[in-house]
């Protein structure tokens, strides 16, 4: 069966070809009845719009390319979803894709979204993210709001949590607790997360005369796969750390597996502590500490910024960070410290 077009429409439902666009567009002085007629008739048929007719016709597109480096992560997901209502409301569609955090995959996305001609794009940067490859956004001067990750090209407005504050908060609230052999498990320097998180990790110690000699930092992925692997190797350690900060929850998932396979005591033996505020860490045992950034208020933002640029705005680019919340939970909140015992 071919495709059912306009004319179709018009001809089961009993009326004009300029009447069925008028319902379908929602344009034209048209009675409220006929309307419900066309576009039941619509329906009925199957009838798809056709929308490269429309670009064309409109000279616009609706279509923003929503490019992300790991779509698995509940973070992203409500990220994305949270974006997608604002974009919806004005008419706009989502493209998702998902790079896997491999910065060659991006580049080809990148190269296909604005092939597709979309009218903006989101972009979580993959790590090794550099300014050349958004030299093609910039060239085809497509509106881009980047979400999460920071990049030093200042061409590009940002939303994303203040990773710097809300690494200070929970590294402030282990020290608060006693601890002072403290691991940062996970985040790389190449990425704005990692480095901000890992800085506002060291900035606490300092800024509270504390020495960090005991402490230590691991960078490396933020998986579940990095943080079990790490958590197995502190296991194995003579002088076990008492508190591991993570990363993000997912590493921190990860270090729970393993704790819990060694039987080690999450909360009593060792504290540990995560970062996002996934929904599902209030449901561990036992619930995990963390850090709430969260990301449907950054998906909101995302989605209004791109918006206001879609619309026209060119006012200077806007860096926007918003400010985490401490959780405190038993993973952290009924720990005994005592700095002389070891596993």
């Amino acid at each position: 069966m071919s495709k059912p077009t306009i004319v179709d429409i018009a001809k089961f439902a009993g009326v004009s070809i300029g009447t069925v666009s008028n319902a379908l567009n929602n344009k034209g002085r048209i009675s409220e009845t006929t309307r419900k007629k066309v576009i039941a008739a619509a329906e009925e048929l199957g009838f798809v719009p056709n929308y490269n007719a429309s670009k064309l016709k409109s000279g616009k597109s609706n279509l923003i390319g929503v490019i992300v480096e790991d779509i698995t992560n509940p973070y992203m997901s409500e990220q994305t979803v949270a974006l997608e209502e604002v974009l919806a409301q004005k008419g706009y569609l989502p493209l998702l894709a998902n790079t896997n955090d491999n910065v060659v995959s991006q580049r080809r996305l990148i190269e296909e979204m604005v092939g597709q001609g979309v009218a903006g794009i989101v972009l979580a940067p993959s790590n090794g993210t550099e300014v050349a490859d958004m030299a093609l956004i910039k060239a085809r001067k497509v509106p881009c709001v980047l979400s999460t990750r920071e990049l030093a090209d200042l061409s590009f407005d940002f939303v994303g949590a203040d990773d710097y504050q809300g690494a200070k908060l929970v590294t402030k609230h282990l020290l608060d607790a006693g601890h002072r052999r403290i691991v940062k498990v996970g985040g790389r320097e190449s990425v704005s997360t990692g480095r901000l998180r890992t800085k506002g990790f060291c900035d606490a110690f300092e800024e509270q005369g504390i020495s960090m000699a005991t402490s230590r930092i691991i960078s490396g992925d933020a998986t579940r796969a990095f943080g079990k692997q790490i958590a197995q190797d502190l296991i194995q350690n003579p002088m076990f750390y008492t508190a591991i900060m993570c990363q993000n929850d997912i590493v921190a998932a990860g270090v729970y597996t393993a704790l819990m396979k060694a039987g080690v005591k999450v909360g009593k033996d060792v504290a540990v502590t995560g970062f996002d505020g996934l929904k599902d860490t209030e449901l561990w045992a036992p619930p995990l500490t963390t850090v709430r950034a969260n990301p449907s208020a950054i998906g909101r933002d995302v989605g209004l910024h791109l918006l206001q640029r879609l619309e026209g705005d060119t006012s200077p680019v806007r860096r926007t960070r918003l400010m985490p919340e401490l959780v405190i939970r038993q993973s952290t909140a009924n720990m005994k410290i005592n700095a002389d015992t070891n596993f």
